[in-house]
């Protein structure tokens, strides 16, 4: 036995747990939809059905009531706009008002048929309606119209109709005003369905609250009845859980009879004592496990130790393709930048070498965001130097990168010296070249060993270094390359940026001049000049 049979175990019961409760559940619900849920809508249906008919009946009564409030030779007399001003038209409306104020009505109307069998008000209680005006009402709602034929030629009363548009709901009786046995117009009664409504609502909140009390009353005698049912299923569950843990001790109570529950009580008695000789070998592979897992740890370390002596774009090459250290250089259009402390050895004189070396770190590690926020990747360190490379699929920005943490550089240098956070003034030159170089790793192999280097090498990168080597007072020196592929660089003014154009220059043993410009901020404009002139000077 093992945890993988504990796991089986454990899961057989907890299924056999799961499948009481649901069938508990369903017996529950079921009862529900069987019984209370179909007496709750008959009941609502009836009760519908009875304020329904109780509302409709006193609409009728109130229109037989208006009826006879009404004088049908009047009624009959009104029959063209101009009447609207008589007093008869004014009486009229009053006896309407009055008929839906004292008789609770929303609507009280006159209203006759006229020749094409379409109808027209007479007037009503609101003075809503123009005299002649058509009956809209029965264009929208062709019921309403057939129950007003209906009333007009038969000449009795009408049912009272119940009519609905979505959740909207009237009650309407037509009854005929007659004059010498002849209709000459039709009373509307309407009554909207609220009331109704109303009490709808309010029998459905009184039908939910039983629904809740029973469904509450449900639930306590399921959890009676579950909680009493499952306490041997329970208890060897817990015993499970307890013996997965690595518990051995546990008590597993005996369980009388012989059906399944009784069956798994005792296979739970066997386990336990194949459990106890598993567990001695397990112990001995933890530990063999964890000695592993703490070398591998130690790898893990070094590892990271070793990534931060390591170029990004190295780390980025080899986790892209491992192999790429046994290939060597391929060729790749770069821009290569030398950066050099000015005067280093003359401080190296003047202060401790543990002093000296924190005012570079200190420098160079405010450099550190302005190199890789531009893309920039240090390549090589030399003490007081570094050898940073940009890359990318198009040349230009790449040299507009260089270009930018140049001015970037020079920017933080100048602000370190003026707030003495570093302790001392170092002036920073920089040089840099564009164009073709052979880049990777560079492989030197000896009987002592082996050092592989990633770097740039060619005539672009020594171009770079002979510009390094020139650069004067803090200046930036650019090659010809260079200078052409950051013509485009729209920010050049925004940033207060400008190429100075120093001519053709003489550079270490090459055979021909380079076109050389330095690039100038503000603040370098108003300090002394330190190009190439000024180097030969």
């Amino acid at each position: 036995m093992n945890l993988q049979a504990v796991r089986r175990l454990r899961w057989y019961v907890e299924a056999n747990v799961q499948s009481l409760v649901f069938k508990n559940v369903v017996t529950f619900i079921a009862i529900l939809l069987i019984v209370v849920v179909p007496i709750g809508y008959t009941y609502l249906h009836s009760v519908e059905r009875l304020l329904t008919d109780r509302l409709a009946a006193q609409i009728e009564v109130v229109g037989q009531r208006g009826s006879a409030m009404l004088d049908a030779r009047a009624v009959a007399a009104i029959a063209a706009p101009a009447n609207a001003n008589t007093q008869q038209y004014r009486n009229l409306r009053g006896i309407l008002k009055r008929i839906q104020d004292d008789f609770d009505v929303d609507n009280a109307v006159l209203y006759r048929r006229i020749a094409d069998r379409t109808y027209v008000y007479i007037a009503d209680g609101s003075g809503n309606f123009a005299i002649d005006q058509r009956v809209d009402l029965h264009a929208e709602f062709p019921a309403t119209h057939v129950a007003a034929n209906q009333a007009w030629d038969s000449g009795e009363l009408g049912k009272t109709n119940l009519f609905s548009s979505g959740t909207f709901k009237w009650f309407q009786s037509n009854v005929p005003i007659k004059l010498d046995g002849r209709v000459v117009a039709l009373l509307l009664i309407n009554k909207f369905a609220t009331p109704v409504a109303v009490e709808i609502e309010r029998q459905q909140r009184i039908i939910a609250i039983g629904v809740g009390l029973v469904a509450l009353l449900g639930m306590a005698v399921w959890g009676t009845f579950t909680a009493w049912s499952l306490r041997p299923l329970r208890r060897l569950r817990n015993a499970a859980m307890e013996i997965a843990a690595g518990n051995l001790d546990v008590e597993i109570q005996p369980v009388r009879g012989h059906d399944e529950v009784a069956r798994l009580n005792a296979s739970f008695r066997t386990m336990v004592g194949e459990l106890c000789q598993s567990r001695a070998a397990l112990e001995r592979k933890n530990a063999e496990l964890e000695r592993t897992l703490a070398r591998v740890h130690l790898m893990e370390d070094l590892e990271r130790s070793l990534l931060k002596l390591v170029p990004r774009s190295v780390r980025h090459a080899l986790r892209a393709d491992p192999g790429a250290l046994e290939r060597g250089k391929r060729e790749a259009d770069v821009t290569v930048f030398f950066l050099d402390v000015e005067g280093s050895s003359l401080l190296s004189e003047a202060m401790e070498a543990e002093q000296l070396d924190h005012l570079i770190e200190c420098y160079f590690s405010h450099f550190l965001d302005c190199i890789y926020e531009n893309q920039g990747d240090i390549t090589e360190t030399a003490g007081d130097g570094l050898m940073i490379l940009f890359q990318g699929d198009e040349p230009a920005v790449h040299a507009q990168n260089a270009v930018r943490t140049a001015a970037a550089i020079q920017r933080v240098a100048r602000e370190l010296s003026a707030s003495g956070a570093a302790g001392s003034e170092l002036r920073i030159n920089i040089g840099m070249s564009s164009g073709p170089a052979l880049v990777g790793f560079t492989r030197i192999e000896s009987v002592a060993g082996a050092r592989v280097t990633f770097t740039a090498s060619g005539r672009t990168t020594i171009i770079a270094a002979r510009l390094q080597h020139l650069a004067k007072g803090g200046s930036v020196l650019l090659s010809a390359e260079t200078a052409r592929r950051i013509g485009a660089l729209a920010e050049l003014d925004s940033m207060g940026l400008k190429l100075e154009d120093q001519g053709l220059v003489e550079l270490k043993n090459l055979h021909y001049d380079e076109h050389v410009h330095r690039l100038t901020d503000a603040a370098q404009r108003s300090s002394t000049p330190g190009g190439p002139a000024d180097a030969a000077a």
